[in-house]
């Protein structure tokens, strides 16, 4: 009898560590699982507060190329109209949707660090054109007709497309060869409209 008792003894002092070990764990993982429910409800007020951000950043976006010079338009329009669509989905997390916004916001910061020559139609006089694009970062939007005797460019304040004389014919044609890689780099003349002065 002595022996059966010190062996429930040894099992009862067992039992007792191995019950506080257990107490211990619980209360650490009550403890986790309150942090995590901090955690979800801030992700949750985040998620609240970010899809408003998210939604200025685009309108901003939209109203920035509606103000820009007109290059590219079919490509930037579909682009904000990708993004448009993607706001509504629900299968798409916030993460997802915030970082195409910002993609696209560094498609159009990349626009301004760049030359770039592309081909597209440009309606003149009610004449459509095919005509040779240059667009110098965001300083001037140059065209040229393929035959290169319409030379012209967007002038920013008046919103409209003006023409220019023949003394930028070779520039403009020198000018489309260096944005496209078919020259090398140089130092080339393109017309550019000052800046207003602020209004006092």
């Amino acid at each position: 009898m002595a022996q059966e008792y010190r062996h429930i003894r040894r099992q009862l002092e067992s039992l007792r560590t191995y019950n506080a070990n257990l107490e211990a764990m619980i209360d650490a993982q009550e403890q986790e699982a309150g942090a995590y429910r901090e955690q979800i409800a801030e992700v949750d007020v985040t998620q609240r507060e970010i899809v408003p951000l998210m939604v200025r950043m685009l309108d901003t976006l939209e109203r920035f190329v509606q103000l820009d010079l007109p290059f590219l338009p079919g490509e930037r329009q579909e682009r904000l109209a990708s993004l448009h669509a993607l706001m509504t989905r629900p299968d798409v997390d916030a993460s997802e949707k915030y970082r195409r916004v910002l993609e696209a916001y560094q498609v159009e910061v990349d626009y301004g660090r760049n030359i770039e020559a592309y081909r597209g139609e440009l309606e003149l006089d009610g004449e459509t054109l095919t005509v040779d694009f240059l667009r110098v970062a965001r300083l001037a939007l140059i065209y040229q007709s393929l035959d290169g005797r319409h030379t012209g460019f967007w002038h920013p304040y008046e919103r409209r497309w003006a023409s220019l004389d023949d003394s930028y014919r070779k520039p403009v044609a020198q000018a489309l060869r260096v944005a496209r890689r078919q020259a090398p780099p140089e130092l080339i003349r393109i017309p550019v409209v000052l800046p207003k002065e602020p209004r006092s």
